[in-house]
């Protein structure tokens, strides 16, 4: 991720997580008990405050959450110090720390946007590298979002990339997944403009 985008989140930390904690997303919940395996190992990329993470874990899932930012994983400490030696510093496109086939899922809600195409196929690649066969990949990406300006900014620095959701389905095939099914729905923090597609798809046998 570039150093402008985590420069944003590494600044705003506080009054990011802030917000975040304060939505339910209990639509977003529902999808993920569903689609993660019961007493699964999940990794969450960007977990932020570890909201969904710890969602997750008292579902009965085992988690590594991972975040881009030392500020942010503070955050992750405060809002859910039970998550705190489960926490890493891990900045994409990697590569992980992790051996091939580690993981029975992945988590990554509002982060994989933040990277330049190719990027976006590197951490997909190394994704599919650390879960095993059949294993659940579960992402959220910007359907709409706010003004970008010809470097693909937004107002406040952060890189996005405005690709259409049959451009990230096709990434993912070129990573080795397969998209079963899809989702949409309205800005969790009600910000005018933005919606939401949420992908669920499996890592090729």
């Amino acid at each position: 991720m570039d150093s402008k985008t985590l420069q944003y989140y590494d600044q705003k930390a506080s009054e990011i997580s802030t917000r975040y904690e304060s939505r339910s997303i209990l639509f977003l919940h529902n999808l993920m008990e569903r689609v993660f395996p019961e007493s699964g190992r999940i990794l969450e990329l960007g977990s932020g405050t570890g909201r969904d993470s710890a969602f997750l874990e008292g579902s009965g899932r085992s988690i590594v959450c991972s975040d881009g930012t030392h500020s942010m994983l503070s955050e992750l400490e405060k809002y859910h110090p039970e998550l705190g030696s489960k926490a890493i510093q891990l900045r994409l496109p990697g590569p992980f720390p992790f051996p091939n086939h580690s993981f029975d899922g992945c988590l990554a809600v509002a982060v994989l946007m933040h990277l330049e195409r190719e990027k976006i196929l590197e951490s997909l690649s190394e994704i599919a590298r650390i879960l095993v066969p059949g294993g659940v990949l579960f992402f959220s990406i910007p359907t709409r979002s706010r003004f970008l300006n010809e470097e693909h900014r937004d107002e406040d620095g952060r890189l996005y990339s405005p690709l259409l959701p049959r451009e990230w389905e096709e990434l993912s095939s070129r990573a080795g997944f397969k998209s079963l099914e899809s989702f949409q729905n309205d800005d969790a923090l009600q910000r005018e403009g933005i919606s939401w597609t949420s992908f669920h798809c499996i890592l090729s046998s």
